[in-house]
């Protein structure tokens, strides 16, 4: 999906889903909101959280509280809002890959899709592979020749194991008969740190968190998994270009998830607050600086679909090449 203007024509499909806001204020919200954001500050479901959540307030009248509960895999987080009462009022901001990756990788103690109802997806990324500035290689063969020749030296940075940025390592070391090792990290954030600070050489990022180093000249860009160069970045090659295009199947979004006990209505309700605040012509501006691509409108059933669809995609890509993603 090309990226020209965010949400500048945004509909969702919702069977009886949109009434309007006052309307959905009578039910959601009736209290303080509390989003719980898995991942430390500064990453993709953090930042889109924070702007959902000015809105939400703005326009409600309650207060909207991010929580930010890396660690786990996301599980900190995840418990966070199972522990609490099913009435849409703690809501878990997160990546697709926790439902669609991580269940299926690594042992977690409950199952994401049995325990939540995905209500929204609020914004779609792509992944972007960067390296330290001061690392050798200046273009994606150059980096793949070098791994080659320096066997067992080289480690690549994910922003959490079991998500699609681990796995777009191993897929690239698959395609390309690297060795990159992988190090994870519990959020973009600390991850980024140490890539700029050197003390990681590489790592496969989210394109919005990586545009602000990559432009100033703290990171270099090797390549996008998108089918074309992202227009904020149109001078960085895609993984296609340089012939590995697999890594186009990996899709990075962040959505919002209610714990499953949580009444049909209260959850019609809060897809239409957020369909409303990421109309918000702050939000829309703020999400195309940052280089967010517009998400696929779906209701939550259908949204329930695509994460199963991903998931068995991803679960075949894993067998099919024999890839072990361990913490």
């Amino acid at each position: 999906m090309t990226m020209t203007r965010f949400f500048a024509v945004i509909f969702f499909t919702f069977t009886g889903c949109w009434a309007t806001l006052s309307e959905a204020q009578q039910r959601w919200p009736s209290k303080q909101i509390r989003i719980v954001v898995p991942f430390p500050a500064g990453g993709s479901p953090d930042t889109v959280a924070r702007l959902i959540g000015e809105v939400i307030q703005r326009t409600s009248g309650h207060a909207v509280v991010i929580d930010n509960k890396p660690g786990a895999l996301g599980m900190l987080g995840a418990d966070a809002v199972i522990r609490e009462k099913p009435d849409g009022h703690t809501l878990l901001v997160t990546i697709n890959s926790f439902f669609t990756l991580t269940p299926y990788v690594t042992k977690l103690t409950i199952d994401p899709m049995t325990e939540f109802l995905p209500i929204v997806e609020t914004s779609r990324n792509t992944l972007v592979l960067t390296g330290n500035i001061a690392f050798p290689p200046k273009t994606l063969p150059e980096l793949v020749s070098y791994v080659k020749a320096n066997p067992g030296k080289v480690s690549f940075a994910s922003y959490s194991p079991a998500t699609v940025s681990h796995l777009a390592g191993l897929m690239l070391n698959d395609s390309a008969g690297m060795d990159m090792a992988h190090v994870g990290y519990k959020g973009t954030s600390p991850a980024q740190i140490d890539l700029i600070g050197g003390h990681i050489p590489v790592m496969v990022d989210a394109m919005n968190s990586a545009l602000a180093p990559i432009r100033d000249g703290r990171v270099r860009a090797y390549a996008v998994n998108s089918p074309a160069r992202h227009p904020l970045a149109p001078a960085v090659p895609t993984f296609r270009e340089m012939g590995y295009k697999d890594l186009e199947v990996l899709t990075a979004w962040v959505g919002v998830f209610a714990t499953r006990n949580t009444p049909k209505e209260i959850v019609s309700d809060i897809a239409a607050a957020i369909g409303l605040a990421l109309q918000d012509e702050g939000v829309r501006t703020r999400m195309n600086q940052l280089g967010y691509f517009a998400p696929i409108s779906r209701s939550p059933q259908e949204l329930r679909e695509a994460l199963q669809v991903e998931g068995r995609k991803l679960r075949e890509i894993v067998a099919k090449k024999g890839i072990t993603l361990t913490p």
